[in-house]
């Protein structure tokens, strides 16, 4: 068994930044298997007992996609695909073209996968045994991708248990990231919104991520150079995954992951009930007060300077 890492890439940060995005384009690569959010990198410290801890894994986090209450939901999704695709072309039929899930797994699998991380009470076997488990019966090519955004601040953790893992950041203007978390967390969450907190969140996790891309080999790129210029993202992003790649295989991952395809609507055609509310860069102009400037700018001003957004405070 490979206990390097190699083989292994995790896509960690940010929250509100196209990380959903990115995974869903990874994922159609052939020779990369993605791997919805587990949180593991934060659960397997998080919760000490190894039973709670399966337990939350297996029902709270969006691999589990709720856990076994919707395994029934999920089987029926999959017999109704294709009528469905009819009107939602992003459903894909193709396990290998999408991210993996606990439903992806055959129930002896989980069962299998739930007894094991329930003997495993070290945090650092644990998560290694998860991802090797997956890994052995999902067979990608050449990477398992996993993504949990708010990874940006465990990746020296990441890093003494798969060494030679690869690291995607994406990032994005903080104040689209504030809009976009208040609607996600008020409208499609139900739950409050802190803009102050949310704001020192945003700066927080930038400079975990400054100093990580400093220390280590990590692929960065911002949300808009993504949204802007796609192509020349994917061909850098697996230049450093030295994956195979061409114009024609990049714009079809593009196509095919695009908040076009996915929302069904054309970017800028707001759903705030939905996941993929807008997907554009600089919609925050549309919903500041004079308030929420100087909140931020008080917070993380200097940050949108050292990153380029804004030469000065002055906007």
């Amino acid at each position: 068994m490979n206990t390097n890492g190699d083989g292994f890439a995790f896509i960690i940060g940010h929250r509100k930044s196209g990380s959903t995005w990115l995974l869903n384009l990874m994922s159609l690569h052939p020779d990369i298997r993605g791997l919805m959010e587990t949180h593991l990198f934060h659960l397997g410290w998080a919760e000490p007992d190894p039973v709670r801890r399966t337990d939350r894994l297996f029902s709270q986090t969006p691999w589990s996609e709720g856990g076994t209450k919707n395994l029934l939901k999920h089987h029926l999704m999959n017999l109704a695909a294709p009528v469905l695709k009819r009107s939602k072309p992003a459903l894909s039929l193709k396990k290998e073209e999408r991210p993996a899930t606990l439903p992806d797994l055959g129930l002896f699998d989980q069962a299998a996968l739930r007894r094991e991380l329930r003997r495993t009470p070290p945090p650092e076997e644990y998560v290694h045994r998860f991802f090797h488990f997956q890994k052995d019966r999902l067979r990608p090519r050449r990477y398992l991708l996993e993504k949990s955004p708010r990874n940006v601040n465990r990746v020296e953790t990441i890093r003494e248990i798969f060494p030679k893992s690869k690291l995607i950041v994406i990032y994005r203007d903080g104040r689209d990231v504030v809009t976009s978390d208040k609607f996600f967390t008020r409208d499609y969450g139900g739950r409050a919104f802190d803009f102050a907190e949310a704001t020192r969140d945003w700066r927080s996790d930038m400079e975990a991520h400054l100093k990580h891309v400093e220390r280590h080999p990590v692929f960065a790129c911002s949300y808009e150079k993504l949204l802007g210029d796609g192509a020349a993202v994917a061909r850098e992003l697996f230049q450093f995954l030295d994956l195979p790649h061409d114009d024609r295989l990049i714009h079809d991952l593009l196509e095919r992951s695009s908040f076009r395809f996915y929302a069904g609507r054309e970017p800028g055609q707001e759903d705030r009930k939905r996941f993929y509310r807008k997907g554009v860069a600089g919609d925050w102009k549309n919903h500041f007060s004079d308030e929420d400037k100087q909140v931020f700018k008080d917070a993380a001003g200097d940050m949108l300077v050292r990153l380029g957004y804004e030469k000065d405070l002055s906007w």
